[in-house]
């Protein structure tokens, strides 16, 4: 991004970062950690829970990606709690200062 500003290609007061799924989750971390960068967000289906990715039942995952995947992928529930909640938007839902759009649904 600050490349494309300093080639004269974007206005830096008119970028919004916008993402689905993981691209939604990087989307409300990107809002959280440098929103001097953006002036908006779209968050569509992303992540804002990691620590309800534990929990769900509802999910498509498996036992064993909730016994193997998400430990050793995203973390260990116990082992890395500092570091999940460090990253789980949820949990710093209270940094954000810009707006931001969230989309969720089944149709």
């Amino acid at each position: 991004l600050q490349w494309t500003v300093r080639q004269g290609l974007v206005d830096p007061q008119r970028v919004c970062i916008a993402g689905a799924s993981y691209g939604g989750y990087a989307t409300l971390m990107g809002l959280i950690k440098q929103p001097e960068l953006y002036r908006c967000g779209i968050n569509w289906v992303g992540v804002t829970d990691i620590d309800l990715l534990y929990s769900i039942h509802w999910s498509d995952q498996g036992g064993e990606w909730k016994g193997y995947g998400m430990p050793v992928l995203v973390g260990d529930r116990e082992k890395d709690a500092e570091q999940l909640r460090a990253t789980s938007p949820l949990q710093r839902a209270g940094e954000l200062k810009r707006p931001l759009l969230m989309a969720y649904g089944a149709e």
